[in-house]
């Protein structure tokens, strides 16, 4: 095998590789997850690309601010379930509000898992 033929059949095999995994980038919902600690606990939040647009971006620091600001928000707790294949996922449970008493730190939380956005009728 020549080195061009060597060459071209590694591309062909990264390709095969990589493009399943581009899918599923492409079919994750535009969802930003963060871990809210306050003095008594921890959860994980998630914002949909409309609340990361009204609070004025997709940092720990835009969602801080605009909770200072508004004194409250509503957004969605995320948990780790396993979906209908057995796969483990990200998966809104509920909506609840925030408050800033008591709040320690906002950070962004980054998860291996698929991110499950909340559904059209979910309250």
């Amino acid at each position: 095998m020549n080195r061009r033929s060597a060459i071209a059949s590694l591309v062909v095999c990264l390709a095969s590789f990589s493009a399943p995994a581009l899918a599923l980038a492409a079919s994750e919902p535009d969802i930003a997850l963060f871990k809210v600690v306050t003095v008594k606990d921890e959860i994980v939040i998630g914002l949909t690309a409309e609340q990361i647009g009204r609070v004025g971006g997709r940092d720990a620091a835009a969602v801080a601010r605009a909770l200072k600001e508004r004194g409250s928000l509503e957004v969605w707790r995320y948990t780790v379930a396993k979906g209908t294949t057995g796969d483990l996922l990200n998966v809104p449970l509920a909506r609840v509000g925030l408050l800033p008493d008591g709040l320690v730190r906002i950070e962004p939380f980054a998860t291996p898992l698929p991110i499950v956005a909340p559904g059209p009728d979910a309250k």
